[in-house]
């Protein structure tokens, strides 16, 4: 299930959906051979996975320790100390999540694509800006801001509206 439905329908009718053919394999072909990740399709399987958990709203359940390997040595992303301290800097609320969306946004990607995933950094990137989640989360955000800033308005009322309890003794 998506967070965003409308989002996901309309990108995944209008994008490649992160085709292998457009990634470059590692120029070491003995690595690629060892380790799926690094072929063309190996690197088109990841960006398809971080697609689908920013769709899905970056859900805990989604967050996999493949995602969370590949996503750590990717967009200048350092570890965070681990899977869990990744996800909760990065994910853990609509705020941060459009940090990170900010963060993927403003990264240039470098480094020949046949020794570093740039490739598909610059494709997810092109892949976010389109996809609205920005916009969505800094809705999201700001509903957050408000509701929490009611809540307040609301406890301080009530503290100071009852009379008394604005009165210095």
């Amino acid at each position: 299930m998506t967070m965003f439905p409308a989002l996901a329908a309309q990108l995944m009718a209008s994008h490649p959906t992160f085709d292998p053919a457009r990634y470059q394999p590692y120029a070491d072909k003995d690595l690629a051979a060892r380790s799926p990740e690094y072929t063309a399709e190996g690197k088109a399987q990841f960006a398809r996975q971080l697609a689908t958990f920013a769709l899905a709203g970056f859900p805990a359940s989604k967050w996999t320790k493949r995602l969370y390997g590949r996503l750590s040595l990717s967009f200048n992303h350092i570890a965070e100390h681990d899977q869990g301290g990744f996800f909760h800097t990065w994910f853990a609320d609509a705020r941060r999540r459009l940090a990170w969306v900010e963060h993927i946004l403003a990264f240039r990607p470098y480094g020949d694509p046949t020794y570093t995933y740039s490739d598909v950094e610059r494709d997810f990137q092109h892949w976010l800006a389109a996809s609205g989640l920005r916009t969505a989360l800094q809705r999201q955000v700001a509903n957050a801001t408000e509701t929490a800033e009611r809540a307040e308005l609301a406890r301080l009322k009530a503290k100071y509206d009852s009379g008394t309890a604005g009165m210095l003794l």
